[in-house]
């Protein structure tokens, strides 16, 4: 690693640090206890990122299992700003999240779309990053727009795309991928769609839309459907060219 290379990385590992820090926003019912998940995966070592809405509840303290580490765990309250060494800590397991305990019903059907081409957030080449970094009580989808905007933080993927050099973007679900487009303004002629048809199991037509578009130099590839149960194998290898 040649020294302008790690004087980028630690400036984004700084970054992040002080994203990590931050206490609980009294805009919208956070998570009790959370902290903010800037990134999943080994930021440090990721060649492409996937992109979704928000880290999921789950994430935390469900059913006594804990995936990442907490508050309560490092013993701060929800209005307190993490010190240096806390906020290491908590970034250290980020780093090594899919080494421990991942939240494999979700991240496994994603990770299965880029697999074949040698690319997984098991080997350390894909992170996954959210348009916020905070767990919410409520449901993305149930938020006001006003609680959606206060808790959005688009400068983490801007950061992850500049200083680790990310040149693949993958965006899962049309939601997300228009909240992506209209927080960071990209125009809509900007964006190109291509659509293919399959068939479901049970023998349906249904239509699947590709969206593409860049950011920061940064390839941006999105999707209509949400794959958090699997994709069928035709639609993988329309994935899979983007890479």
């Amino acid at each position: 690693m040649n020294k302008k290379v790690s004087v980028v990385q630690q400036q984004l590992k700084e970054f992040l640090l002080d994203k990590i820090s931050e206490p609980l926003p009294m805009t919208v019912k956070i998570v009790e206890g959370s902290i903010p998940i800037v990134f999943f995966g080994n930021v440090e070592k990721a060649e492409i990122a996937t992109l979704s809405l928000n880290p999921s509840n789950i994430e935390f303290e469900h059913n006594g299992v804990r995936r990442c580490v907490d508050r309560k765990q490092l013993r701060v309250s929800d209005s307190q700003k993490l010190t240096r060494e806390q906020a290491e800590s908590v970034y250290q397991s980020l780093l090594l999240f899919f080494k421990i305990n991942p939240y494999k019903a979700w991240f496994n059907p994603m990770n299965k779309l880029f697999q074949s081409k040698g690319y997984e957030y098991y080997n350390d080449k894909i992170v996954h990053l959210d348009i916020s970094p905070w767990a919410t009580s409520n449901k993305w989808n149930s938020l006001s727009r006003e609680e959606k905007k206060s808790i959005i933080d688009t400068t983490i993927i801007q950061n992850v795309i500049e200083k680790r050099g990310i040149k693949k973007l993958f965006i899962n679900g049309k939601i997300a991928f228009n909240v992506f487009c209209a927080t960071l303004n990209i125009n809509t002629n900007d964006i190109q769609g291509s659509s293919y048809i399959y068939i479901t199991q049970s023998g349906n037509n249904r239509s699947f839309i590709i969206y593409e578009t860049e950011f920061l130099g940064c390839k941006v590839v999105g999707w209509n459907l949400y794959l958090h149960q699997g994709c069928p194998q035709d639609l993988v290898k329309k994935i899979n060219s983007y890479l």
